[in-house]
């Protein structure tokens, strides 16, 4: 997974490079892999919590665009079709996974905007036995200097 990572990275950089000397440019790329992976819920089990094995395939969509005075790369994440087993009580999971990442900025002037959303479920049998993840932060960075950030939402669940 991260060299499927760095892969994303490296051909963003390039992107950069090659977009930065036209007047506008786009460049989209698509990648998926497949997922298996260990997560913690706690309010399974009774409330004891259990450790769900996830596996199914992972996408990852990067977008890039350079236009005369401006710089934005898109980054998505989501599960396609991941499930999981809880490996205490043999209980089955759906998981659901987004993550979207924004990066703005001028070309000409030291200022940026970043967006980051993060929304991760997983589904278990009966009452109680779902988990959920959500927040949504937020930076600027001004002409003048001036730096802010927020976190707007923030939501950690088990029902």
């Amino acid at each position: 997974m991260k060299r499927k990572l760095l892969f994303v990275c490296l051909a963003a950089a390039l992107t950069v490079l090659v977009g930065v000397s036209s007047a506008q440019a786009e460049s989209v790329y698509n990648i998926e892999w497949q997922y298996d992976q260990f997560a913690f819920v706690p309010c399974a089990n009774g409330g004891a919590g259990e450790v769900v094995e996830l596996t199914g395939t992972f996408h990852e969509h990067l977008n890039t665009t350079v236009n005369d005075n401006r710089y934005v790369w898109r980054l998505g994440s989501n599960f396609q079709s991941v499930s999981g087993v809880g490996l205490t009580t043999g209980d089955k999971y759906q998981g659901t996974w987004t993550w979207k990442f924004q990066y703005s900025t001028s070309v000409d002037t030291p200022q940026f905007t970043n967006n980051f959303q993060y929304v991760s479920a997983l589904h278990g049998p009966g009452p109680d036995n779902n988990y959920s993840v959500k927040f949504l932060y937020h930076v600027t960075f001004t002409p003048d200097g001036t730096l802010t950030s927020s976190l707007d939402v923030t939501d950690v669940s088990c029902d």
